[in-house]
């Protein structure tokens, strides 16, 4: 009967330290279950803040892209502004070296033109006008060519070698005329032929140059 208690206190001391074990055993599992599952729950969070950083960085990559692009274009766009700037420099300064150069051909051409007018508006003092002196040479020949036709009518034998003299002394002094006319600085005004000494007013002189016919 001792031997029978003793046993049943053993088998009950063994079966507590047993029992002990095993709620110490689940009490483990169930911290290590709760500290995986919070452990993933960490994991999981941290998975979704990086999948937002990922996110982030892929907008941020994007808008970088596109301001590079912007800043390619913006370059691009002002080397073309300065390469039209720098051509419609070069055009003005070739337009204005053009001009420079017509307006100095133009300035040589009209310089003897304006040279050639000075001395013709220039008056020597107490020298005849051009178109006085003009009308003189011209009464002269006239009067010179009377002179010959009536020579002639007078002395019809020596008709040819007066016609001759005459001519030749007509001729001396029309040069001598002219040239003493324009060794004056004067120039000579084309006068239209058969009249001479016209004015403005159309009343002219009508004075025949050249030889006279015979009504006879």
């Amino acid at each position: 009967m001792r031997k029978s208690t003793q046993s049943s206190a053993s088998n009950a001391a063994a079966n507590k330290s047993a029992k002990a074990k095993t709620e110490v055993t689940q009490n483990t599992v169930t911290s290590a279950a709760a500290t995986n599952k919070k452990a993933a729950a960490t994991n999981k969070k941290a998975a979704a803040t990086n999948k937002k950083a990922a996110a982030t960085n892929k907008k941020a990559a994007a808008t970088n892209k596109k301001a590079a692009a912007t800043n390619i274009k913006a370059a691009a766009k002002s080397v073309k502004a300065a390469v039209t700037k720098t051509k419609a420099a070069a055009k003005t300064k070739a337009t204005a070296k053009t001009a420079a150069k017509t307006k100095a051909s133009d300035k040589t051409k009209a310089a003897p033109v304006s040279k050639a007018k000075a001395k013709a508006k220039a008056k020597v003092p107490g020298a005849p006008s051009a178109k006085v002196a003009a009308a003189k040479i011209a009464v002269k020949k006239a009067a010179l060519n009377a002179a010959a036709a009536s020579a002639s009518k007078t002395a019809p034998k020596n008709k040819n070698k007066q016609n001759e003299v005459t001519t030749a002394e007509r001729r001396r002094a029309l040069e001598a005329d002219v040239e003493a006319f324009l060794k004056s600085g004067q120039q000579i005004e084309q006068v239209p032929t058969g009249v001479s000494g016209q004015d403005r007013f159309g009343r002219s002189k009508h004075i025949v140059l050249g030889r006279g016919k015979s009504r006879g």
